[in-house]
């Protein structure tokens, strides 16, 4: 799940509004200061300014000796300041002044505020253009990120795009997979029928072989079917899973001993490596399952590699994307096929999707072998992806929990 390199840098929604408030508070109590002392102070100048010689000479001199009880400072202020210096009223001029300061400063305030603001009304309203697109179907909508918004946004920003790509994947799969899957039910049961048309009409004969070619298109049929129905309670979250301690060389032992004809027959070098000092609580018979099609796959379709290489190891938990603070198991399985094209990797585990120059109709299998793999090991709690080899082929790599 892709996150937003903004998120480190971004406080959070409460942090936000806390420190915008409180600048626009301490602004706001700056600038009131800030005015009332030029006002004193040009007011001061002035009166200064037009007083005479001597008398701003003597005051000036009491003024540094901070001699404001003698009556003859006193005098000086009230002559040219005025009583209101020592005795203010509502009347006065400073609070008319303090008036004006205010309804200068609200203003200020306000366009400050808006402005401060912005990159939270912006992340909104981008969220809320991109929601209205969904809406009307269009789910390759993404909403921009806004580089200075709170991290609760820029969270939910991400959130709302993983949705979108989740959704556009699910109408992609679903739109694919309709025509796919008419066409995986339509060829056996194509071929099933013409076979007993074909004995009805004494066009073939009505014996076992026909018969047992008829079961054989049938029960290619039924396969499908089951393949679609555990697709179905996976992704409803209904799929019942055994789990015992396992140690993973005995299973891979298992499955390559099964498919050691295949492999011998095509020439296959199998290397295996296995790191596993503890048991792993799985289930058996699934992860065996997925081992199988993951073998299945490989000799299917990268034969021409000749190449098989089985590892696993532990890790770190910051080294896996499942879940924190819990180790795992990373298992990996590599061939030195053609591989497939870089842009078709977060296809590979969709149902029915095929690369056209590698996979096709004649190799047999449903098409949901790796989408029924990935299926297995999300309900693991697990994760499940491929990358390409430097010197060729493909590698799919498997984490799991250790006790998934």
């Amino acid at each position: 799940m892709k996150k937003s390199i903004f998120l480190s840098e971004n406080m959070s929604l409460w942090r936000w509004l806390c420190f915008r408030i409180i600048s626009l508070l301490l602004a706001t109590l700056l600038i009131i200061a800030t005015l009332m002392w030029l006002r004193f102070a040009i007011n001061n100048i002035y009166v200064e300014q037009h007083m005479p010689d001597e008398v701003r000479a003597e005051f000036q001199q009491l003024s540094k000796q901070e001699d404001y009880g003698n009556p003859r400072y006193q005098q000086i202020i009230n002559q040219y300041y005025g009583p209101d210096f020592f005795v203010p009223n509502i009347a006065s001029t400073d609070w008319l002044v303090l008036a004006i300061m205010v309804l200068i400063a609200l203003p200020t305030v306000v366009v400050i505020v808006l402005w401060r603001a912005r990159p939270l009304s912006q992340q909104f309203s981008n969220i809320a253009s991109a929601a209205r697109d969904v809406a009307q179907g269009k789910f390759d909508a993404r909403t921009q990120l806004v580089e200075q918004a709170p991290m609760e946004l820029i969270t939910l920003a991400d959130d709302f795009n993983n949705m979108t790509a989740q959704l556009e994947r699910y109408e992609r799969e679903l739109r694919e997979s309709s025509a796919a899957l008419a066409h995986e039910l339509r060829t056996p049961l194509n071929a099933a029928m013409g076979r007993v048309q074909g004995m009805l009409d004494d066009v073939f004969p009505r014996d076992t072989s026909q018969l047992t070619m008829v079961i054989k298109q049938l029960e290619q049929l039924n396969h499908v079917i089951q393949d679609l129905h555990f697709l179905s309670l996976a992704r409803a979250g209904q799929l019942q899973l055994v789990k015992t301690p396992l140690y993973f060389d005995e299973i891979v032992t298992e499955r390559l001993t099964w498919y050691r004809p295949q492999l011998a027959q095509a020439e296959f070098q199998t290397h295996v490596h296995i790191e596993q000092h503890d048991f792993c609580i799985a289930d058996r018979e699934r992860l065996g399952q997925v081992f199988s099609i993951l073998i299945e796959n490989a000799l299917s379709y990268a034969s021409d590699g000749r190449y098989l290489a089985i590892e696993v190891r532990e890790i770190a938990a910051r080294e896996m994307a499942v879940r924190e603070n819990v180790p795992c198991w990373q298992i990996t399985i590599s061939d030195h096929g053609p591989g497939i094209e870089a842009e078709s990797l977060p296809l590979l585990f969709d149902r029915f999707w095929r690369a056209e120059h590698s996979r096709g109709r004649h190799s047999g299998g449903s098409g949901l072998g790796l989408s029924i793999a990935s299926a297995i090991i999300t309900a693991h709690g697990g994760a499940i992806y491929a990358e390409l080899n430097n010197g060729g082929g493909l590698t799919i790599v498997m984490t799991l929990p250790h006790c998934a």
